[in-house]
């Protein structure tokens, strides 16, 4: 979808140091969750270290639909679909931020 920029907006690519760090900080916290989502699989399958390194290389988000699907077919069928939407969306905002080109639009963040 293309939106273009309203007319008079100032662009910059200086980024303040706040935007800075709170880029950073979301890039480690998705990371912790990365990673206990990684050992998750390993415990649940009790995985020996072939798969653990299978699991490692996965994107998170699909670790973590799989996590979701193991435990909808141990509770004998609860769909916990709202779960799964929320952490692909959690995912893409991640790959946003981090691949995203950032700037300041009138002095507030922008990223596309």
């Amino acid at each position: 979808m293309f939106v273009p920029m309203p007319d008079n907006v100032e662009l910059s690519r200086n980024i303040p140091g706040w935007v800075k760090l709170a880029i950073a900080d979301a890039i480690i916290i998705f990371g912790r969750i990365e990673q206990e989502v990684t050992e998750i699989c390993w415990s649940l399958t009790e995985a020996d270290l072939k798969t653990r390194l299978k699991f490692a290389r996965e994107p998170a988000a699909g670790n973590f639909l799989s996590i979701i699907e193991l435990f909808e077919g141990l509770s004998g069928g609860s769909k916990l679909s709202a779960l799964k939407c929320t952490f692909g969306e959690l995912a893409s905002a991640r790959n946003l931020i981090v691949h995203g080109a950032w700037y300041t639009a009138n002095n507030r963040p922008w990223v596309v």
